[in-house]
C-alpha cells in the first residue's frame, strides 16, 4: 500500500509540474504576441508611454492566479470574470460592485476551473463552464447568488426642480439576505461617500449650478454583495421664480345629473412652460400629478349638491400654481313614465328641489308637477320633455303666474328633445308646462271613424224611416 501512495503522489506532483509548465509557456508565448502587437499598433495611436489609454488594477493577488480566464459585462457595464486559480486549483470568479471586486470559489475541486468560458443571461445570473482536469469531465456551474435591488426617484419624478435641495425616494431588498447600508454620490465616482442605514425617503442636495443633475446610489446587503449602480436625473433651474397661470371649468355649465364631468383646463407659463397638473374634490386628497392637458374627464363625489373641483399647475422648473377651482350642482335625474295608448315616454328632471305630485293631462296638454327646497335658497330645475310627446310653441306657468322665456327659464331643442331650464326662490311650487301639440291617444283616434260610421248609419235608417 505504501508504494502505491508513493507512486500517486510521484504522478500527481508529475502532472502538476507537467500542467505548470504548459501553462508558464502558454503564458510567455501570449506575452511575446501582446509585446510584438503593441511594437506595431503603438506608433499608429502615437502612444509615447505605455498605459496612458487604459486603466489597470489588480483583480486578484497570488502565486500563478488568474490563467484561464474569461470576461462578461452586465447591464451596468461592469465586469465579471472566471479564471483558473494555479496554485489552489480551482474555479474562481470575481465580480465588480462599481467599487470593489467581489471574489469567490465556485469549484474547490482539485484541478477544476481551467479552460472557463463565462456568459450572464437577462437576470444576471453568471453561467460558467469549464475542464475538471482531474476527472477529464467537462462541468457547467450557474450562480443563483444576486446583488440587492433597488431604484431611486427624485422628487416624487419631477423633471425640472428650482432648488438644489431635493427628496430621493429609495427602493431596496435582496433575495437571500437583508439589506443592510446604502450609499449616495452626485458623481457616480465612490471614493469619499460612506455607506448608512438604508431609509425610503431621504433629503438630498444636488451639485450647485444650473442643468441636469444626476444622484447615483448603491445598495449593501448582508452578505456582502453591493447592488449595481442606480441613478435619476433632474434639470436644475433656479432662473425660473414665477409658478404657472391657468383656470378650470366643470362641463360648461352650472348643473349636472353624471358624476362623470368633463374639465375644460387653460394653463401658460411663459419661461419653462407647464408641464403637470393635478386634481382634487376637497383639496386635501390629491390625484397623483399627470402631464398637462387642455381636458380632463372627472369623477365628482357621489353625494347630490354643489361640488367644487380643484386643479394645481406645475412649470418646467418645478413650481406649483395656486389652486383654481370650480363649482357645479350636481343633482340626481329622476325619470317619470307618460304612457299614451301603447306607447310610454320618459320625462327627466334633475333639480336641486325635491320634485313631486307629476302628472301628464293629455286633454290640457299640460305636464305638472311640485318643486320643494329650503326656503329662500336659489332653486333650479332642469325638464327634458320628448317632442314626440309634446311639440309646439310652449307656455311655463308657476303657482298660476305666467314664466317668461329668458326671464324665469330658458329653453333648447337638440332635436329629439326640448330641454327646459327653470330658475326660482325655494319655497313650494306648481309648475306646470303647456304645449300647442301633444300625441295622440292612438286607441281613441282609431275608435272614431267607427263612431263617425255609426253615426251616419243611424242617421240613414232614421230618414229611411221617415219615409
Amino acid at each position: 500500500m505504501k508504494l502505491k501512495r508513493t507512486g500517486y503522489l510521484s504522478f500527481r506532483s508529475e502532472l502538476r509540474g507537467r500542467e505548470k509548465e504548459e501553462r508558464s509557456l502558454k503564458e510567455k508565448t501570449i506575452l511575446l504576441m501582446a509585446l510584438l502587437i503593441l511594437m506595431v499598433v503603438a506608433p499608429l495611436l502615437n502612444i509615447s508611454e505605455a498605459g496612458t489609454l487604459w486603466t489597470i488594477e489588480i483583480v486578484d493577488t497570488g502565486e500563478d492566479v488568474g490563467a484561464d480566464y474569461s470576461l462578461a459585462l452586465d447591464s451596468s457595464g461592469y465586469p465579471h470574470i472566471s479564471y483558473y486559480g494555479n496554485t489552489s486549483y480551482d474555479l474562481k470568479y470575481a465580480r465588480w460592485n462599481g467599487s470593489t471586486w467581489n471574489i469567490e470559489t465556485v469549484d474547490s475541486s482539485e484541478y477544476a476551473g481551467s479552460h472557463s468560458s463565462l456568459a450572464l443571461d437577462s437576470s444576471g445570473y453568471p453561467h460558467i463552464s469549464y475542464w475538471d482536469g482531474w476527472n477529464g469531465n467537462l462541468k457547467y456551474a450557474v450562480g443563483t447568488e444576486i446583488p440587492p435591488t433597488g431604484s431611486i426617484v427624485i422628487n416624487s419624478g419631477d423633471v425640472y426642480t428650482s432648488s438644489a435641495e431635493v427628496t430621493l425616494n429609495l427602493t431596496y431588498s435582496a433575495t437571500a439576505a437583508s439589506v443592510t447600508e446604502i450609499r449616495l454620490s452626485n458623481d457616480g465616482v465612490w471614493d469619499t461617500e460612506t455607506w448608512e442605514a438604508p431609509a425610503p425617503s431621504k433629503a438630498w442636495s444636488l451639485n450647485s449650478g444650473n442643468g441636469e443633475k444626476t444622484v447615483y446610489y448603491q445598495i449593501k446587503d448582508s452578505a456582502g454583495l453591493v447592488s449595481s449602480t442606480y441613478y435619476d436625473t433632474i434639470v436644475l433651474d433656479t432662473t425660473d421664480t414665477t409658478p404657472p397661470t391657468g383656470s378650470i371649468v366643470i362641463d360648461e355649465g352650472e348643473v349636472t345629473s353624471s358624476v362623470s364631468v368633463t374639465l375644460t383646463l387653460s394653463a401658460s407659463d411663459a419661461e419653462s412652460g407647464v408641464s403637470q397638473m393635478r386634481f382634487s374634490n376637497d383639496e386635501v386628497s390629491w390625484s397623483s400629478w399627470d402631464t398637462y392637458a387642455t381636458s380632463k374627464v372627472w369623477n365628482l363625489s357621489a353625494e347630490p349638491g354643489l361640488k367644487s373641483v380643484s386643479v394645481q399647475f406645475k412649470n418646467g422648473a418645478g413650481l406649483d400654481s395656486v389652486i383654481y377651482s370650480d363649482s357645479i350642482e350636481f343633482f340626481e335625474a329622476l325619470s317619470f313614465n307618460v304612457t299614451v295608448g301603447d306607447t310610454d315616454y320618459v320625462v327627466e328632471t334633475c333639480s336641486s328641489s325635491s320634485v313631486s305630485d307629476f302628472s301628464f293631462n293629455q286633454d290640457l296638454r299640460r305636464l305638472r308637477f311640485t318643486v320643494d327646497g329650503t326656503s329662500e335658497t336659489s332653486g333650479l330645475c332642469n325638464v327634458s320633455v320628448p317632442a314626440e310627446l309634446m311639440s309646439g310653441p310652449f307656455s311655463l306657468y308657476m303657482d298660476d303666474e305666467p314664466l317668461f322665456e329668458s326671464v324665469n327659464y330658458t329653453r333648447i331643442f337638440n332635436g329629439t328633445h326640448n330641454l327646459f331650464s327653470v330658475t326660482y326662490t325655494h319655497s313650494s311650487h306648481i309648475i306646470e308646462l303647456f304645449s300647442t301639440e301633444v300625441v295622440p291617444d292612438f286607441a281613441g283616434w282609431l275608435f272614431m271613424p267607427f263612431l263617425v260610421l255609426a253615426g251616419m248609419a243611424a242617421l240613414a235608417l232614421k230618414k229611411k224611416f221617415r219615409k
